[in-house]
């Protein structure tokens, strides 16, 4: 059977563009055997060229979107996502049908096989090793919770994209780039420990807390009166919220700030002042320590 991921050269990677329509473009990266950067431009007006990628191979898909909106089907399981948003699927054998909607749009897609991130896997319950092991009995798609594109992803891509213009293109130096992309990405997914047991009492007052916190993070209530909105104590619901999701309600809290914060500085509009104002942080400085902390990039540096 022919597989969607060995096109690589050697030493270089191989670059091929190809017009999907008129005003629809697509241009693939083959970094390596098991690596792949598509980029997907669509003209406003150009319609909504369809494309399926016939793969024998299984693969960790990441969808990311700049512009427009993105339709992905694998036959047993759909995505959706909108602009700022980046998606983590898991497709097994088959083929994945990619639709851009809505106009314009500008989508980069990572293709990753199962082989190749077998070579990148160091311990058991690490984020690879759990996506291997997912993969291994997959059939057609599982989509992994979404999440914002963030500063420093946009960085690292951004770099790529500069380097893949170069008419000689390093493999190695490449693929590096295009791993620190790959693993920030993993680094921000959510993961439930499917050897964790909880309670149905836990995930009920986890899942409770979590939605209130995501609608009032800017203005939180204190940890006494989220737990009596959840029906339940400060104990319980600490030592459940830690368990469930590995980090304090005050971390995940200011997990969400700084989110949204990134969020309203790359689509424009807003100082660095007002973004972390309306995020709910107080001072400035104490914003641009921790943004630059999490992202590996000053607030400042996006406008």
């Amino acid at each position: 059977m022919k597989s969607l991921f060995f096109k690589a050269g050697d030493r270089r990677c191989i670059v091929t563009e190809r017009e999907l329509s008129a005003g629809a473009r697509l241009r693939r990266l083959d970094v390596s055997n098991g690596l792949i950067l598509m980029e997907l431009q669509v003209e406003e007006g150009a319609g909504y060229p369809e494309t399926v990628f016939e793969n024998w191979d299984r693969m960790l898909l990441l969808p990311l979107v700049q512009q427009g909106r993105l339709n992905l089907d694998g036959g047993r399981g759909r995505v959706t996502l909108r602009k700022g948003e980046g998606g983590m699927v898991l497709a097994g054998p088959g083929r994945v049908r990619v639709a851009p909607v809505e106009g314009s749009a500008e989508i980069v897609l990572l293709l990753a096989a199962d082989f190749f991130l077998a070579r990148y896997r160091q311990e058991r319950d690490d984020p690879l090793d759990r996506i291997c092991r997912r993969m291994e009995k997959l059939k057609g798609m599982e989509a992994m919770p979404t999440q914002s594109l963030d500063a420093l992803g946009d960085y690292l891509l951004e770099r790529i994209r500069r380097a893949s213009r170069r008419a000689k293109l390093s493999r190695l130096a490449t693929e590096h780039r295009v791993v620190e992309l790959l693993l920030h990405r993993l680094d921000l997914q959510e993961w439930d420990d499917p050897d964790l047991s909880l309670s149905p009492e836990e995930l009920r007052v986890t899942d409770r807390a979590r939605e209130l916190l995501m609608r009032c993070f800017a203005d939180p209530p204190t940890i006494p009166e989220l737990a009596r909105s959840c029906g339940s104590n400060d104990f319980f619901l600490k030592r459940a919220f830690k368990r469930r999701f590995g980090m304090t309600i005050r971390e995940f809290i200011t997990q969400r700030r700084l989110e949204t914060a990134n969020r309203l500085l790359r689509e424009g509009g807003c100082s660095v002042g007002e973004a972390a104002r309306q995020v709910g942080f107080r001072h400035q400085g104490y914003f641009a320590r921790l943004f630059f902390r999490r992202y590996g990039i000053y607030p400042k540096n996006l406008q």
